[in-house]
């Protein structure tokens, strides 16, 4: 069976809170991974949302996205900007490469604030020690 395919998110259809309140993404594993499961949740206790990282150039054993969406990654990102996709309910930030370090999930995090409004300075992370 074929996965759903990626669409892009607009980030005016998140939830308000992502604007207002102070948020904390946390990993729900170590970073090194194609997707990095996680989840954004309301310092506040307004609401939670599932949110994951997506490396995006991963190509083996399969591509993780078409190109159209990729392209469309690569451009939000050299923009400044972060892509925002979905596929099975769940958000992703979506960004080139093929993994993710601490610094280049802060910058995502930081992207995604200023996509929905908020200061970067309002997000914190909270990652997940492995290998």
């Amino acid at each position: 069976m074929t996965p759903p395919a990626w669409e892009m998110v607009d980030p005016f259809d998140l939830p308000d809170w992502l604007g207002t309140d102070e948020v904390t993404w946390s990993a729900e594993c170590a970073l090194g991974r194609a997707t990095v499961p996680g989840h954004l949740r309301s310092d506040a206790g307004t609401g939670e949302v599932a949110c994951d990282l997506l490396a995006a150039d991963v190509a083996c054993p399969a591509p993780t996205v078409d190109e159209h969406i990729r392209t469309s990654i690569h451009q939000a990102w050299r923009d400044g900007q972060i892509a925002l996709v979905t596929r099975g309910g769940r958000l992703t930030l979506a960004m080139p490469g093929v993994g993710q370090d601490a610094d280049l999930v802060l910058e995502a995090i930081g992207r995604l604030a200023l996509a929905v409004g908020a200061r970067p300075g309002r997000y914190g992370v909270r990652l997940r020690a492995g290998h």
